[in-house]
């Protein structure tokens, strides 16, 4: 498909070390988005990765609606989103990650959203966690106004975002420090809705997430979980923390000490709807 216009949104897609088939199944779900009219940004945080880089060449011959960025050097997640975003053009930056699925509609309903209420910031979608060979292991949808919740949870599903590029503009960055390491974008969401930008999340799965025990969301959470109880105390006074917010972060730190496997498991029943 070619691109004879500026596009309205850029979805930007960190790689890593995914797998070919694995990665091509993520491009194709955006490149089969309803709503057409957007770059794809893939920033490939590993220059070794040649199988990838091929396979987006390849892509690229045939859509110039994507373009790829390599790192010099393996720079982490948020300095690679950050490496994305700024070289965006569009005006609305969607996330997407490279082992992961959207689905055909998300990015049309997202904007349907932004186009009746301009006022939002950062608009959101359910998810849908399924294993590697596709099984559903459960479904979660997010309050549509997630304000009260920041200093539960991290109440906006990162992946399926869609926010207005000025907000990264004027606002700042994902943080590119190790001690917000996996959780980089809870940390923007803090500093974002401390400063009054508004939030929205639609009541429809739109997002497949993809969950196993190789990728990097399994193998981190239990830093996940301990630099999540950091964040939380640090902002504390800015959220107005009272004696049962304390008594979650005390939870969390008790439940840090347990096996990743049962942290992921009590997680799967907590949201599970």
């Amino acid at each position: 498909m070619r691109m004879d216009k500026a596009p309205v949104i850029s979805v930007v897609m960190p790689v890593y070390k995914e797998e070919p088939a694995i990665l091509e199944r993520a491009i194709k779900s955006i490149l089969n988005q309803i709503y057409n009219n957007f770059e794809l940004v893939i920033v490939l945080d590993n220059p070794q990765n040649e199988k990838a880089i091929g396979l987006i060449n390849e892509y690229i011959i045939k859509d110039n609606r994507i373009k790829l960025i390599v790192n010099e050097e393996n720079l982490g997640v948020a300095p690679t989103l950050n490496v994305g975003i700024k070289t965006a053009v569009g005006n609305y930056i969607a996330r997407q990650d490279a082992d992961d699925e959207s689905y055909p509609d998300r990015l049309e309903k997202q904007m349907k959203v932004f186009n009746s209420d301009n006022s939002f910031d950062v608009v959101g979608t359910g998810i849908e966690y399924v294993d590697d060979t596709g099984k559903l292991l459960f479904q979660r949808l997010y309050k549509e106004n997630p304000t009260n919740e920041f200093k539960r949870y991290n109440p906006v599903p990162h992946p399926s975002l869609l926010i207005k590029k000025i907000t990264f503009e004027k606002q700042g960055y994902y943080c590119e420090d190790e001690n917000v390491k996996y959780v980089e974008d809870y940390d923007l969401w803090l500093r974002w809705h401390l400063k009054g930008k508004k939030f929205h999340n639609i009541n429809s799965i739109l997002y497949k997430y993809y969950q196993n025990n190789q990728n990097i969301k399994s193998k981190n959470t239990k830093l996940q979980l301990k630099n999540t109880y950091k964040l939380k105390y640090r902002y504390r006074k800015q959220l107005q923390f009272g004696f049962v917010d304390y008594l979650r972060i005390f939870g969390e730190m008790i439940l840090s000490i347990l096996p990743a496997k049962t942290i992921t498991f009590l997680f799967y029943k907590l949201y599970k709807v």
